[in-house]
């Protein structure tokens, strides 16, 4: 037949449905643009779509072949030396044939079975050519790639959301997650310490301390550089006990001046303890001062007889107990007005009336042969205690 038209997604020789040689039947109404298919013995009232190949007597519809009482379907093509079946109706882009199998945008075979070379669905997990890509179901893998027929190799698919308060994985589940976390973390501030994550956010974190220690450092936070530690010329301390007036210089404390030790005292050399207190030792260049120590012993000798309890006037200056005989030397005399008694004590030895009852002179010369009377040296070194100023024993 003459101006043959394929129907749309037709699975015949590219979708084409005449053919040369054709044997069409007598008494057909023929419609607009029909064809006889090749080699085909078209059978009474087949039911075909628009583009179908129809027998005799059938109803044309558009861009249909006429065949005998068919009713015109959507889109039906008729295979390559296919028998149509009496009374089929074909299904959308099917190829109709006596008891023939359709299939999606399938092209049917000589003998009406559906062809080889179907195409799987995109999701699928069949592969067709190899380095095709393909999913293998796996939501933790990606870029897979059909190799012999299967679905294989990939990698591990990457949930980094690149913020540190969220834990990242992935699951068969669910695939990618991204999970709060309350990890610690840097809010970004330079004068604050490291933040907590909160709700997949950085809080920040307590104040930055910047005190470095350093008493000669002045010590604050920058906005943009941190902590700043600046030189100050405060006063401070070098750790040495006999300076004074120590300043900070260049970040260091700088010892002061020397701590002055002098009690102008040529028989001491002066100078300051490591506790910054002033020692005054004697140099041996001056007469070593007489104590109450020294002198105690003569007045227990010479004096204890009458003065060793206090009975005497309450005067127990040669008592055997040191620190209470020179407690009493210490009292103002009775006898002798505005002097202690320990100096009285010397003013009576001198004019004979100590030790009382002994029948002293208190001239070491005439009482040079009485044992109880002093003689010139014990004397002398009362008199010296006196001079240095009565001093108390060390």
């Amino acid at each position: 037949g003459c101006d043959a038209v394929a129907g749309p997604d037709a699975g015949a020789e590219t979708d084409a449905v005449a053919g040369t040689d054709a044997g069409a039947e007598t008494d057909a109404e023929t419609g607009t643009d029909a064809v006889a298919g090749t080699d085909a013995t078209v059978l009474a009232e087949i039911s075909g779509g628009t583009d179908a190949v129809a027998g005799t007597d059938a109803e044309t519809g558009s861009d249909a072949v006429a065949g005998t009482d068919a009713e015109t379907g959507t889109d039906a093509v008729a295979g390559t030396d296919a028998v149509a079946g009496t009374d089929a109706e074909t299904g959308t882009d099917a190829v109709a044939g006596s008891d023939a199998e359709t299939g999606t945008d399938a092209t049917s075979d000589p003998d009406g079975q559906s062809g080889s070379d179907t195409v799987s669905g995109p999701d699928a997990l069949a592969c067709g050519t190899d380095g095709e890509a393909c999913d293998d179901g796996d939501p933790c893998s990606t870029g897979e790639t059909c190799l012999a027929d299967s679905c294989q190799g990939g990698t591990a698919t990457l949930c980094g959301d690149g913020n540190v308060c969220t834990t990242d994985f992935c699951s068969q589940a669910n695939g990618c997650e991204n999970l709060a976390n309350s990890s610690s973390c840097d809010d970004g501030n330079v004068c604050t310490d490291d933040g907590a994550c909160s709700a997949t956010v950085c809080t920040a974190g307590p104040a930055k301390t910047c005190v470095d220690g350093n008493v000669c450092t002045d010590d604050s936070c920058n906005s943009s550089s941190g902590c700043v530690n600046s030189n100050n010329t405060a006063s401070c301390s070098d750790g040495n006990a006999c300076t004074e007036a120590d300043v900070c210089a260049d970040g260091s404390c700088v010892a002061g001046s020397p701590k002055v030790c002098n009690d102008q005292n040529s028989c001491t050399n002066d100078s300051c303890g490591s506790d910054g207190q002033c020692v005054f030792a004697d140099n041996g260049t001056c007469p070593v001062k007489v104590t109450f120590a020294d002198v105690s012993p003569i007045f227990k000798a010479k004096c204890g007889g009458c003065h060793t309890t206090g009975s005497s006037g309450g005067h127990s200056i040669g008592s055997a107990n040191l620190t209470t005989a020179y407690a009493n030397s210490q009292l103002e005399s009775y006898s002798v007005t505005g002097k202690s008694k320990g100096h009285a004590s010397l003013v009576r030895i001198k004019d004979g009336s100590m030790p009382a009852g002994k029948g002293c002179s208190g001239n070491p010369t005439t009482d040079a042969n009485k044992p109880a009377c002093l003689t010139a040296a014990e004397q002398a070194k009362i008199d010296q205690w006196l001079a240095d100023g009565e001093l108390a024993p060390p």
